[in-house]
């Protein structure tokens, strides 16, 4: 294992290109957005390496298998998580989306049981509130950032289609199966 290594994951939009394009701008760190190849613990074999990585929760193992220094999970509030992939998929996908979150944040949450030096990043602090942001930098070994130089406004891999401002405007049969899930137990809002 490389100490000055980690990797974060997360649900898809959850802020990772967020994270890691700001994480890139560090002199001494090289972190990457989802990079495809050489294999995973091969990306990990140089220092001052990190990914921020949704695409390593489709095989658990190899999340769970790497050796690295530190390891964190973003969690995103579900209503706005599952807004904003409804905003790229098909209605006739909501509910099956809705179940696959409850899938992934139960597994989220046995794994941040099973490791207690894993780090929990929200995604509504990490992209609201510059002192928050700074920790999770300074968490992860990032000391070379100025989070006062980071627009907490911009938008980073915003969706292009807003059929879906928020839960009110989801179908009927789509707010019912989230209410009968566990995902409420995830989102932070009141609608």
């Amino acid at each position: 294992m490389t100490p000055k290594t980690f990797a974060i994951t997360g649900t898809g939009r959850c802020g990772t290109r967020f994270l890691s394009e700001h994480m890139n701008k560090s002199k001494v760190w090289t972190v990457l957005h989802e990079p495809k190849s050489p294999a995973p613990q091969e990306r990990f074999r140089q220092s001052c390496y990190g990914e921020v990585n949704s695409e390593l929760i489709h095989d658990p193992e190899v999340f769970l298998n790497l050796e690295v220094g530190k390891k964190g999970i973003i969690f995103r509030d579900s209503t706005t998580l599952l807004t904003s992939i409804f905003n790229r998929r098909p209605v006739s996908e909501q509910t099956f989306y809705v179940d696959k979150i409850v899938g992934i944040y139960s597994m989220f949450d046995d794994w941040l049981e099973q490791h207690p030096d894993w780090v929990r990043i929200q995604f509504e602090d990490m992209v609201s509130d510059r002192d928050y942001l700074a920790h999770v930098f300074d968490v992860f070994g990032i000391e070379d950032l100025n989070v006062k130089n980071i627009d907490l406004n911009a938008k980073v891999n915003a969706s292009k289609s807003n059929r879906f401002q928020s839960m009110a405007d989801w179908p009927v049969e789509t707010r019912k199966h989230f209410e009968n899930s566990k995902l409420s137990q995830y989102s932070r809002l009141t609608e």
